[in-house]
């Protein structure tokens, strides 16, 4: 029987998100996964014997008792604490039997916590959680207990280039040409199922049967809003869809809180694959000892 790492004391806002649970949107299912990737991708490399699970802290207070040695990191805007006193973000950091970690949501967008031999249970091979629909279950609880082999040690170290601190605008393809691209487009509600905003102005489409949709889509509704579909966003949809976000900025939209202000900025398909690759090339590049220690986030 797997051990017990740790038992969750507190949960604040948070799921288990992984990189998602891919191959299945021809039946209906969702990615979802990581809202934030780059932040994700940059966690779980600070932590050798991680599988990719982590948990996605989107507000509050998470708290954790370790019932084993192990190592864990933490990437985002937060606090952490062991056992009272502080601990780096974006470093590998070991902890003992007994030891408790605080890790409090500070700023924009989501935080993650991997833990090296958590082995959390999956369906359709997936740990992430599905806010929308309640595959993969849902938030965590008080009482919750992370299991597996609480084995490993600091992994690679890596640098996530924080593009969402950037004011720029998001670069999308678009589908439908017209007055929406030029805003001003702010914040109204922010999930992982998508993203609302208003304050521009969308032209009057028609009606249309619902089609398939992808994450980063953009629709536009009745109300003259637009909604950008999240990882736990649905497959289909009615409304109109004026545009896409490129794969290389949906990390900005996970770090919109409402109130933010969007600016979109028009770019081609080959545009959008160059992007692409620029960003997977950047985002996550190996610096063994840049802290001073075995992995870090460290500036480029």
């Amino acid at each position: 029987m797997p051990d017990v790492i740790a038992v969750v004391a507190d949960p604040g806002l948070a799921t288990v998100q992984d990189h998602g649970r891919r191959g299945w949107t021809t039946v209906g299912v969702p990615v979802s996964g990581a809202w934030h990737r780059g932040r994700h991708r940059a966690c779980v490399r600070l932590v050798d014997g991680s599988d990719g699970s982590a948990i996605e802290l989107l507000a509050g207070h998470l708290s954790l008792e370790f019932e084993r040695s192990t190592t864990l990191a933490v990437v985002g805007p937060a606090q952490v604490q062991v056992d009272g006193r502080s601990a780096p973000i974006g470093a590998s950091i070991d902890v003992v039997a007994g030891s408790v970690v605080s890790v409090t949501h500070t700023g924009a967008g989501p935080v993650y916590v991997t833990v090296a031999g958590w082995t959390p249970a999956r369906v359709l091979g997936s740990a992430s959680a599905d806010t929308f629909s309640g595959l993969g279950g849902g938030p965590l609880a008080r009482g919750d207990v992370l299991v597996g082999d609480p084995t490993g040690h600091p992994g690679a170290g890596a640098f996530v280039r924080d593009d969402e601190v950037d004011t720029a605008s998001v670069r999308v393809m678009v589908r439908e040409e017209g007055d929406w691209l030029s805003g001003p487009w702010h914040v109204t509600t922010s999930a992982r199922s998508g993203t609302r905003l208003r304050g521009g102005r969308v032209d009057s489409l028609a009606a249309m049967p619902s089609m398939p949709v992808v994450v980063g889509a953009i629709q536009a509704t009745p109300d003259a809003e637009l909604v950008i579909l999240g990882p736990d966003g649905g497959l289909t949809g009615g409304y109109p869809v004026v545009g896409v976000v490129v794969t290389a900025d949906l990390d900005l939209i996970s770090v919109r809180a409402p109130g933010d202000p969007v600016r979109f900025a028009a770019v081609t398909v080959e545009q959008a694959a160059d992007a692409h690759r620029v960003r997977r090339q950047a985002g996550a590049v190996v610096r063994p000892d840049g802290l001073g220690q075995a992995g870090g986030v460290v500036p480029g």
